[in-house]
């Protein structure tokens, strides 16, 4: 393929692929957008912030966005290290070109002596090591640390931060693994700039943003540090938007996939019910004001103010504390799972399905305690005493505590009460059967797939914090 280095429309750089190929005029270039697709703009010289070149691409930063142009797109060899001098000269040449090559310089020396990762790494360790703490004591992490709101106006003010750092379905660690992959990709992309210190200060504003948005608009547990993720978000869009100028091309990502990725995440967190919306864009409006806030002070390669230090301090003990907090509560005398399901009787906004569901879970769980059962009783209790009497699923829970608890009699008497508002299901005649001997006591029937059954079917290893509520 022949090259020609100076078309008659400006400087000419040919691309594979039946590419229009990157030309550059007089004082503005003319390139495709990315290594994919066809879309190309127009960028002037004095716009460019940041040139380099890597084993795989070139990178173009620039005041709207930043474009990776990769090697293999280039159909002459040492085509990028050309188009990479051929700028400078022409940017050299231009008004105030001298000034904005030092500017480069500065930026490609800093972007040199980056240092590691240390808050973002040790955002994930932390994680990792609640979640190995997850699978080696069971569910009981999960209900001590999410982020319930009745518990947490009920005094428990450590959920509001030890919430970010559990995970959903220990024995399942998809939802683990997605957050610490997005942790550690928008990690990078504020903390390289922005040093530990700020980035520190962003995860915590952002979780406790998160979760407090949360509370405020929704009403089920929440776990998980997806918040803290979209604070990250919010931080990388705020320096994107306001730092562009300063950050090493390579510390950017392209503005238009920056936002589509930022809707779509949002779009996704207030459609699947599993996932919350709410806690997603508390996370992002917190990374964002805080990067906002943290970005008025110096730049990474200068001694960060003492505030900003103190702020990150903060963090960390608050973080600390949390936890010990969590870990006192966990560990003080007497059944966790006991003490947490009395509370849950007790507390107010407490829906009549979650009583229920958790005394359920309780009743078909493996071995549980007397003390557990006893919790289980005050559940279904309350249950049976919002729903007046009515709702003949609520009753059966009902019936299955006192059954197995020891005392048949009273289950009877409950179960004909779900059998008298509902007459046509023989579900409940067979549990009345199990009640007085009929019928095996461990042969409990089948639940009726009726549209309005709402009872939990029965699961293998049943869990009481296994919440079809919680949100992630």
């Amino acid at each position: 393929m022949s090259f020609d280095p100076f078309a008659s429309d400006g400087q000419v750089f040919p691309l594979l692929g039946g590419r229009p190929p990157i030309v550059l005029r007089a004082d503005e270039m003319e390139h495709p957008v990315s290594s994919r697709g066809r879309r190309r703009v127009v960028t002037k010289y004095s716009e460019i912030t940041h040139l380099t070149t890597t084993t795989q691409a070139v990178w173009i930063g620039a005041k709207r966005s930043v474009y990776i142009l990769g090697r293999g797109m280039f159909a002459q060899t040492g085509g990028p290290e050309n188009l990479l001098r051929a700028l400078s000269r022409r940017i050299a040449e231009s008004p105030g070109g001298v000034q904005q090559l030092e500017r480069m310089a500065a930026i490609e020396l800093e972007a040199r002596s980056a240092g590691p990762l240390r808050a973002t790494w040790a955002m994930a360790g932390i994680c990792v090591a609640v979640f190995v703490l997850q699978l080696l004591v069971g569910p009981g992490i999960e209900a001590v640390g999410n982020f319930t709101p009745a518990f947490f106006r009920d005094g428990d003010l450590w959920r509001l931060v030890t919430a970010n750092l559990i995970h959903a379905a220990p024995h399942f660690p998809l939802h683990l693994g997605l957050n610490m992959l997005a942790l550690v990709v928008l990690g990078a992309l504020v903390e390289r700039p922005l040093g530990a210190a700020r980035t520190v200060t962003i995860m915590g504003v952002s979780g406790v943003c998160a979760m407090a948005t949360s509370g405020l608009i929704d009403s089920v547990p929440v776990v998980g540090a997806s918040g803290v993720v979209f604070g990250l978000v919010g931080a990388a869009v705020w320096l994107e938007f306001a730092w562009a100028e300063r950050l090493p091309a390579w510390w950017r990502y392209p503005r238009r996939s920056l936002l589509l990725l930022l809707v779509i995440n949002g779009a996704i967190g207030f459609l699947v019910p599993v996932i919350s919306g709410s806690a997603h864009m508390g996370g992002f409006v917190g990374g964002f004001a805080a990067a906002a806030m943290l970005t008025r002070a110096p730049a990474r390669s200068q001694q960060s103010p003492r505030w900003v230090s103190a702020a990150s301090a903060a963090v960390v003990a608050i973080t600390g504390l949390a936890i010990a907090a969590a870990g006192w509560e966990f560990t003080r005398p007497g059944e966790y799972t006991a003490r947490h399901a009395a509370r849950l009787a007790h507390l107010p906004g407490i829906s009549a399905l979650e009583l229920n569901d958790t005394a359920w879970l309780i009743a078909i769980s493996q071995d549980p305690s007397r003390e557990l059962m006893e919790a289980a009783l005050l559940l279904a209790e309350q249950a049976v005493d919002e729903t007046e009497r009515q709702d003949p699923n609520i009753l059966d829970t009902l019936a299955e505590v006192q059954f197995m608890l020891g005392w048949p009699e009273r289950a009877v008497e409950t179960i004909d009460e779900a059998i008298a508002r509902a007459p046509d299901v023989d579900y409940f005649r067979e549990q009345r059967r199990r009640f007085t001997g009929e019928r095996d006591p461990d042969d409990r029937p089948a639940a009726p797939l009726l549209p309005w059954w709402n009872a939990p079917s029965e699961p293998d290893s049943p869990s009481i914090y296994d919440e079809p509520g919680l949100s992630v």
